[in-house]
C-alpha cells in the first residue's frame, strides 16, 4: 500500500468517525430531551445534566467540533485521493483536531455521573468515538510528518549521487608541462638561457 492509499485512508476513517460523532451527537441530545420531558410529566427525580452538554457553549462548541471536522476530513479525503501534498494549512487542522476532539471526550465522559442513565451508553459511545478521533488526527500528523522526513532524505541522498556523479564524470585537466629552462650567468652579471649562451659563443668563435 502505498504512502498515498494509506494517507487516504486516514482521511476516510476520520471522516466516519466525525460523521458517527456528530449523529450520535444529535440522537443523544433529542433523546435526553424525551427522557426529561417525561421525568417532568411523571413528576420523578432527573439528573443535573439532561444531555450531553455542561451549557449551551458546550453544545456550540460540541457541534462545531463534530460538523466542522466532518467537512475538514471530507476536504482531506479528496485532496490526498487527487494529490499527496501536506500543506502547513493542514498540518494546522490536524493539531486542532486532536486537541478538539480530546477536549470533547474529556466533557463526554466527565457527564457520566449528571446524566439520566438512559442515555449513559450514548454518551459512552460518543466519548469512545471522540478519543478515537483525537488518535486518528495525532496518527495522521505522525504518519505524514515521518513521510515527510525519509523523501526529505531520499531527496538529498539522490543529490549528493548526482553531485559526485557529476564530479566524477568530469574530465581533469591537463595543464602542459612547463619547460625547464637552466640560466647561465653572462659577462655582464646577468643571467641568459643555457641555448642562448651556447648560440652567443658560439657566434663570437666563428668571428
Amino acid at each position: 500500500m502505498g504512502c498515498n492509499s494509506v494517507s487516504s485512508l486516514l482521511a476516510f476513517l476520520e471522516l466516519v468517525v466525525s460523521l458517527a460523532a456528530l449523529i450520535v451527537k444529535k440522537l443523544t441530545d433529542s433523546q435526553g430531551e424525551q427522557v426529561n420531558k417525561r421525568n417532568q410529566k411523571l413528576s420523578a427525580e432527573w439528573s443535573l445534566l439532561n444531555n450531553l452538554n455542561w451549557s449551551q457553549a458546550g453544545n456550540d462548541f460540541s457541534i462545531l467540533t463534530y460538523g466542522g471536522y466532518t467537512f475538514i476530513s471530507g476536504a482531506f479525503l479528496l485532496s490526498r485521493v487527487i494529490t499527496d501534498k501536506f500543506e502547513r494549512c493542514e498540518q494546522i487542522l490536524l493539531y486542532c483536531g486532536v486537541i478538539f476532539f480530546f477536549t470533547e471526550a474529556c466533557l463526554v465522559f466527565g457527564t457520566l455521573e449528571y446524566i439520566p442513565v438512559d442515555i449513559e451508553k450514548n454518551a459512552l459511545v460518543l466519548g469512545t468515538l471522540s478519543a478515537i478521533g483525537a488518535i486518528l488526527f495525532f496518527i495522521d500528523i505522525c504518519y505524514k510528518s515521518s513521510s515527510n522526513h525519509n523523501v526529505s532524505k531520499e531527496v538529498q541522498t539522490e543529490l549528493g549521487h548526482t553531485i559526485s556523479q557529476d564530479f566524477s564524470d568530469t574530465p581533469p585537466k591537463r595543464y602542459p608541462h612547463s619547460k625547464s629552462v637552466q640560466m647561465c650567468p653572462s659577462v655582464n652579471g646577468l643571467y641568459v638561457p643555457i641555448e642562448k649562451y651556447s648560440k652567443t659563443n658560439v657566434l663570437q668563435t666563428d668571428v
